[in-house]
Parts: C-alpha cells; structure tokens; sequence
C-alpha cells in the first residue's frame, strides 16, 4: 500500500530529513497502520535519537508485518528492534528475545527464498566455533547474491571480515570489511541496521589493530554518508577516537569522543558508555587520573572496562587491584586457547597483567603470563596477537637481565613494523625507546625506572624522537613532568 505521505516520508529519509519524514509518516499513521508506515516513523524516530520510541515503533511494524503476512519484512523490524534494543540501548536479553522472533518468523519461509540468509547470518551470531561460523557467513553470501539482496550480502561480508580479525586474519579480514563498506557508500544496502552495522564493524576493526590510515581513509570518504545520518556519525566517532587515542593524536581524539558522548546525552546508552570509556582510558594516558575516575563512576560492570580500570589503577600505584582485576579477566588454563574474538581480546589484557607483574617485582608471574600470550598468538595466523606477545617477551627479559629486547622486536610478530600503525600503539612507541637508547643487550643486573602503566625506561634514556617515518610520535602514557607537551 503506498500513499502521498507513505512516498514523501521515504523521500525524506532518502534524502536524511528526519523531521519531515517524522511528519510524513506520523500524518500517515493517522490514517492506517501499516507495517510500512510503522517502519518508516520508526526509522525517522531512530535518525532523531528516539531510540525507545524508535525501538517501540519497530515492535510494532513487527506485528503488523505478520498480520499481513509479511515474513520477509516482520524479520526485518524484528532484526531492526534487536539492534536498537542490544547494540544501543544495551538491553541484550531483549536483543537476544527479538533475534529469536526474526529467526523463527524468516524460517518459515523455507531454505529456497532469500530469507535462509538473514536465518544463516543470525545463527552466525551465536556460533562459537569459528569455522562453523565461517561456514554459515559464505553461505549466507552465496544466498545475497543469487537472490540479489545486497544488504543479506554486503552484511555477511562485512560479519566474515570481523570474524578474520577477530581471529588474527587481519588482514584478509580488512579487506572485506573495506568491500563492504564500500558498498554501503554506494547505497546499494538499504536497510537501517545493515547499514550502521558495517560502518561501525570497521571502524571497530580498525580500533582494534590500530590501523589509523584506514580508518582516516574511510572517514573522508564516508564524510557524505555520515551526513545523512547522524548515528553513523556517532558510532564512527566513539571508535575513531580510540584509535586516534593507541595513535598518541590525543586532541583529535578528544574532539572525537566529547561528540560521540554527546550524541547519546539521553541517558546511559551502550554507546555512550563505550565513547565515555574511550575517553577514560585518554584522560588516563594524559595523567589526567582523577577526571578519569570520575569518568569510570556506574561503569564497573561494562563488559569493555577492565583494561582502563587496569591502567588507571597501575597509573595509580594500585597494583595489587590492578593485578586482581586483571587475573579474574583472564581466568583460564595457561594451555587454554580462547574461542572465536576471546583472543584477540585477551591480548592487551595479558599484556597489561604482564605489567602488573612487573611493577611488582614478580618476573616468574610476568613470565607465566608472557608464555600463556604467546601460546595464544602463536595459534593465530597473523602479526597482531605475535607483536603483543614479542613486547610482553621483551619487557620480561630486559626486567630479568636475559635476551636481546630489540631481537623480540624484531621477531615474527613485529618483523618489518616499527612504525607500522596497525602494530599495537605500545610496540611501536616501545621500539622507538629502543633505538633511541642505543639499546642492544641489558647488562646481568639492569638498571630500570618504572613509570606506572606507561611502560619503562632506562636511567638515562633520552626521551623519544617527536616524529618518525614523518608521523608525530608521542610517548605511551602520561607526559613526564616538565614535558613541554
């Protein structure tokens, strides 16, 4: 069924006018209550930062897509309201509740029609093994395109290249997220939560790596798309502002991360509170702690908080808690290899207990956990988790007075990288102390200087160059005092 206003409203979403397509479809409501009347006042409420009463109006398009006996489209605003409920709102149980629906209602259309692939997507999301998941996401990219539904397919690409990050097949993995990104440039994805969901998975991606020129990239060349809408826009921020953050460009990211808290001003949203994290974790790499304190307050139980409480309390002095929290993170056999996306994130957290360690003079317990991260990175496949582990090598065997560290650095995972941006910001900016320090082989009972969580530095060291390979380079963590900067 389509009216005057049903077309004006989709003209004005179109074009990103979110308040005349408001007053389209909220006159048209009026009149009948369509699932495609519903959709569209609830994507308009979604562009105005109503995510409630966005969520609420897609709830309903659901119902009345399945009075009409739409599968097709009830799946649609099913997937939809999960993703306002769980991605934004936070509300998982509800998220989980509404994928569940959207499975069960696009199932009933059988295997042969184009709704298999959004089935194969969703239990993709809850699939453990990687390589079933893998699987499920090809698959899932097979039904897109021989049905021709770009938004089945470019989602599913964009799904498989995080799943290759998040299993150390960076690379490869980037490259797919950068295919569909593109094609969410191009507009050939139209629905709503696609759409948000590939931009905010490779900006998310790109975060994790450090890959800083792709992520500079992608925000010139998405600047028209982000325009039109205005969540985009905020997702994007929250995460290039903890890449800037890893990048030592510490203004850029604080102007990326103020806008993106304020964006979800309404309240504490999931994505308020990752963009507030993210600029905790600055404000604690500034030495500026107690505003990062403050910052953290009702934030304890976010699943994305424990490696800036790690920093803050290492930055602290505290390291007992800081160990505590680190090692309840962690929790697991040292053997043990994590499940799909747990080792990619357990990374810097090991890292950071390598630190704790340290600091406390325990080179046995630093050891154990540098082994255990090595392990991890070696049943990967790429340089990410390899140049995490090579640090933790290194810095344990310059505390002990063994080994080479510039040979660690030089190692499989950080080979051929000492600037590289997509290396962890720690590495790099490590390396560079390294070689400014003229560093070959510690002698039998070294010297060491402890600065927090914001690594070591020989008695002596000069302080690092201010730019290499013609980029700014600023030390990890907190200026020293008297530093100019």
């Amino acid at each position: 069924m389509s009216t005057p206003l049903i077309e004006a409203g989709m003209a004005a979403l179109r074009d990103g006018d979110a308040a005349a397509a408001r007053r389209a479809f909220e006159l048209a409501l009026a009149e009948v209550a369509t699932g495609e009347v519903l959709e569209g006042l609830g994507e308009a409420l979604y562009l105005e930062r109503e995510y409630s009463a966005a969520a609420a109006q897609y709830e309903r398009a659901y119902a009345a897509y399945r009075r009409e006996q739409q599968s097709m489209d009830a799946g649609r605003a099913a997937r939809t309201a999960a993703w306002i409920t769980g991605n934004v709102l936070g509300d998982w149980a509800v998220r989980s509740g509404w994928l569940g629906r959207a499975r069960t209602v696009l199932e009933e259309a059988g295997q042969d029609r184009p709704e298999h692939g959004w089935v194969l997507i969703i239990k993709a999301f809850s699939e453990p093994d990687a390589q079933v998941r893998e699987s499920l996401l090809r698959e899932a990219i097979v039904v897109g395109r021989r049905f021709g539904d770009p938004d089945i397919e470019f989602l599913a690409l964009a799904y498989l290249g995080g799943l290759f990050v998040m299993t150390d097949r960076i690379e490869e993995g980037l490259v797919l997220s950068d295919e569909a990104l593109a094609a969410a440039c191009a507009g050939e994805p139209t629905e709503l939560a696609t759409v948000d969901e590939i931009f905010c998975g490779l900006l998310w991606a790109c975060e994790l790596v450090n890959d800083v020129p792709r992520a500079d990239q992608w925000m010139r060349a998405a600047a028209e798309r982000m325009q039109r809408s205005n969540v985009v826009a905020a997702f994007c921020r929250a995460h290039y502002g903890g890449i800037l953050t890893a990048a030592g460009r510490w203004q850029e990211a604080e102007t990326e991360l103020v806008e993106a808290a304020r964006h979800f001003d309404l309240g504490m949203s999931t994505r308020r509170a990752a963009a507030i994290i993210r600029l905790a974790n600055l404000r604690v790499r500034q030495g500026r702690l107690e505003e990062a304190a403050l910052l953290l307050e009702g934030l304890e139980q976010h699943p994305d908080v424990v490696p800036t409480f790690a920093a803050l309390h290492l930055a602290r002095g505290e390291t007992a808690r800081a160990r505590e929290l680190l090692e309840r993170a962690t929790e697991g056999q040292d053997d043990e290899v994590p499940t799909v996306g747990e080792s990619t994130m357990m990374g810097p957290l090991l890292s950071l207990l390598v630190d704790a360690h340290l600091e406390e003079g325990n080179l046995d317990g630093a050891e154990r956990v540098a082994q255990r991260l090595g392990r991890i990175a070696e049943a990967q496949r790429g340089p990410y988790l390899r140049a995490v582990a090579a640090l933790a090598k290194g810095r344990v065997g310059v505390a002990g007075g063994q080994g080479d560290a510039r040979a660690c650095l030089r190692s499989r995972g950080s080979r051929g990288h000492s600037c590289r941006w997509s290396l962890p910001g720690r590495a790099w900016r490590w390396r560079v102390r390294c070689r400014s320090a003229r560093l070959r082989s510690p002698s039998p009972k070294p010297r060491r200087r402890w600065r927090g969580s914001s690594g070591w530095r020989l008695p002596g060291t000069p302080t690092p160059p201010r730019r290499c390979c013609g980029r700014s380079v600023r030390p990890f963590g907190p200026a020293p005092r008297g530093s100019a900067d």
